[in-house]
């Protein structure tokens, strides 16, 4: 997943894979990796504030709504 590779979030887990071993260890992997991966969020934030990115993304979902897309 896209938030995986940008170190933003946790590993995926399947619903078919779920268990509370698997939940446990995705909270204790996010409560130790939490400042780097808040880091990663806000730059990725500042990025999309400052080159234009909510409005690009505004545009496209409006053609797809729009039937232009």
């Amino acid at each position: 997943m896209q938030l995986e590779k940008k170190d933003v979030a946790e590993k995926h887990i399947d619903a078919k894979d779920l268990s509370e071993e698997k939940l446990v260890n995705a909270i204790e992997d996010m409560n130790r990796t939490y400042a780097a991966k808040k880091r990663n969020a806000d730059m990725i934030s500042e990025k999309i504030r400052t080159g234009g990115g909510v409005g690009e993304a505004v545009r496209l979902i409006g053609n797809i709504i729009g039937g232009s897309g």
